[in-house]
This record gives C-alpha cells, sequence and structure tokens, in this order.
C-alpha cells in the first residue's frame, strides 16, 4: 500500500505544479521617490519603502491570451519579466525565476481575472 501511494505521489505530482493558476489581481509598482512609510491593516509599519504595487484599472486588460516569463517575488505575488506589472495568485506555491507562461485574461469587469499556464521546459 505505502508503495503504491508514493508512485502516485510522484505521478501527481508533476502534474498539479503544472496546472492552471488562478490569477485574481494584476498590480503596476509605482516608485516611492521620498521618504515614506507603509502601514498595514493592524497598524504595524514598514520603513523604507522602495515601491508599492497599486491594482491596475481593469480598463487597461483586454481579455486574450499573452505570452509572458514570469517570477516570484513573494509568497504568491509573480513579477511579468520586463514589465512593471505583478500577479497576484492566491493558491500558487510555484517557485519560479524567468519562467515561461500563458496568461489568459478572461475577464476584467470589476477585477482583471484569469489562470496562468505554466509551459514545459
Amino acid at each position: 500500500m505505502k508503495q503504491i501511494l508514493i508512485t502516485l505521489f510522484f505521478l501527481l505530482v508533476p502534474t498539479m505544479l503544472m496546472a492552471d493558476e488562478d490569477v485574481t489581481r494584476i498590480y503596476k509598482k509605482v516608485e516611492i521617490d521620498r521618504e515614506a512609510i507603509a502601514v498595514d491593516r493592524l497598524g504595524k509599519t514598514l520603513d523604507e519603502v522602495e515601491y508599492i504595487l497599486v491594482e491596475v484599472d481593469s480598463r487597461d486588460f483586454r481579455t486574450g491570451d499573452y505570452e509572458i516569463k514570469v517570477s516570484r517575488e513573494d509568497t504568491h505575488i509573480y513579477h511579468i519579466e520586463g514589465t512593471e506589472l505583478y500577479l497576484k495568485m492566491p493558491y500558487c506555491l510555484d517557485i519560479s525565476f524567468n519562467k515561461k507562461a500563458t496568461l489568459h485574461i478572461t475577464d476584467t469587469l470589476f477585477h482583471v481575472r484569469g489562470k496562468l499556464t505554466w509551459k514545459k521546459d
């Protein structure tokens, strides 16, 4: 039984890692050109802020497919290489660096939403 579970693990994990990832938000990097203090919801401050990520207006995107390269910046935040744009993917755990993917924008009504499909190297 243990051997069957181990075999299933090694067969299913690569498939799960290559699954489509939900993109719930797209942000744009905004540079801070003077001293700033960031404050979180709990009132905790972060000094020496270099930049912030601000959600883009959904009207700035059209539905469709975009070939991109993505690198992980932080937990669930991924940078689209060569741009000032970042993706929020709350269920993604992929540790990627300059990894090829296809971004499928499916809905821009209220927030930019879509899926990210990793490409096999």
